[in-house]
C-alpha cells in the first residue's frame, strides 16, 4: 500500500492468510544477516483467507528495506 500520512507513519501492506498468528519482519538488505519484528498479528479462524492491513512504523521514508512474513 506504500507509505502513510505524516500524522500516522509508516509503510503499510496488506497480508492475505489462513488462521494463525503472523510476525512481519524487516531487514535493509538481502541476503538477510538478521530480520528484526515490525509487526504481528493473528488471524481468526473460521473461512478464509483473511486479509489484513500491517504496519512497519519505523520504515525510512528513504532507501530500500525488504519484507517476510513468518509463523510463530
Amino acid at each position: 500500500l506504500g507509505f502513510g500520512p505524516a500524522w500516522d507513519p509508516g509503510f503499510r501492506l496488506v497480508l492475505t492468510a489462513e488462521a494463525g498468528s503472523c510476525r512481519l519482519q524487516s531487514s535493509p538488505r538481502l541476503p538477510a544477516i538478521s530480520w528484526t519484528d515490525v509487526d504481528r498479528v493473528t488471524l481468526p479462524a473460521g473461512p478464509w483467507p483473511h486479509t489484513v492491513p500491517l504496519r512497519d512504523s519505523t520504515a525510512p521514508a528513504s532507501g530500500q528495506r525488504f519484507y517476510q512474513v513468518v509463523s510463530p
